[in-house]
């Protein structure tokens, strides 16, 4: 279900009529448009891929500005997940060499980077 029941909006159950109707207004529209002599059907698709290209850019801006901080954040996150992997796979290739003791609290600073890399 894409909304709580009682929120703003279509309820779910009439759906389907409000997409019917929708549907058969844009039939309309384009019957209306197609009896207008060639020069104004021109002109209202011209209007309307005016409208639509505004929408778009509007949208676009909408979008970019929203994902701007999300991008920044995830850069933020990689560098420090690619220093953990670092960190780890050094770690990895020392553990045959150090005494269990070493490798248990080598292995607890690397449970404790990983939420830190998370952001955590």
């Amino acid at each position: 279900q894409l909304s709580e029941p009682g929120a703003p909006g279509v309820p779910q159950a009439r759906f389907q009529r409000l997409r019917t109707a929708v549907g058969i207004a844009r039939h309309q529209e384009r019957g209306r448009v197609k009896a207008l002599p060639a020069e104004l059907q021109e002109k209202v698709e011209a209007e309307a891929k005016a409208a639509r290209e505004q929408r778009a850019s509007e949208n676009n801006a909408l979008l970019t500005k929203s994902s701007d901080p999300l991008l920044a954040a995830a850069g933020v996150l990689s560098v420090k997940v690619q220093a953990v992997e670092k960190e780890t796979e050094e770690f990895a290739q020392k553990a045959p060499a150090l005494k269990a003791e070493e490798v248990l609290d080598g292995a607890a600073r690397a449970d404790a980077a990983g939420p830190a890399a998370a952001g955590g």
